[in-house]
């Protein structure tokens, strides 16, 4: 491939991503088996947020591994999502306990001790490619989304 054929594909690469940043991510993601299950369950209940934590009870022992990352916040807006606010990348309804990473598979089970205590967190959405290395937590509102900030925290990766 010569310099100007890489520059085009560069370019329709990022391109494509400026448009719907999920799309390029999706493809190539792959989801952990447990996941399917427990999401299924979580959408039928009344209450995503109790049910995703019933679904995926965790305690301290059950960590694989933790690592310290930055860690913010969004909200189902157009201007801090793409144009289907409501839908993760990986096609389900944003609800409480919803996580966005790119360095994990879909489906991976998380908790963040230092702000939320025992709360499970399910990664189903992606960011934008440049934050590859951070957690983002998807929040009801944009104001409590802007309240959290930007910080670094250890996520235990269950």
């Amino acid at each position: 491939m010569n310099k100007y054929s890489q520059k085009l594909a560069y370019i329709l690469l990022l391109g494509s991503v400026l448009v719907n940043p999920h799309s390029t991510l999706a493809a190539d993601a792959t989801v952990d088996p447990a996941f399917n299950a427990s999401i299924m369950s979580a959408q039928m209940s009344e209450s995503n947020a109790v049910a995703v934590n019933e679904l995926v009870p965790a305690g301290p022992a059950d960590a694989r591994y933790t690592t310290s990352r930055i860690v913010t916040a969004y909200s189902s807006t157009p201007d801090q999502c793409d144009s289907t606010p409501f839908i993760t990348a990986n096609g389900t309804h944003v609800h409480d306990g919803i996580i966005a990473a790119n360095w994990l598979k879909f489906g991976t089970r998380v908790r963040i001790p230092e702000m939320f205590g025992d709360k499970v967190f399910i990664v189903a959405d992606r960011m934008n490619p440049r934050f590859d290395d951070r957690a983002d937590i998807w929040m009801n509102d944009r104001q409590s989304a802007m309240n959290f900030g930007l910080r670094r925290l250890t996520i235990e990766v269950l």
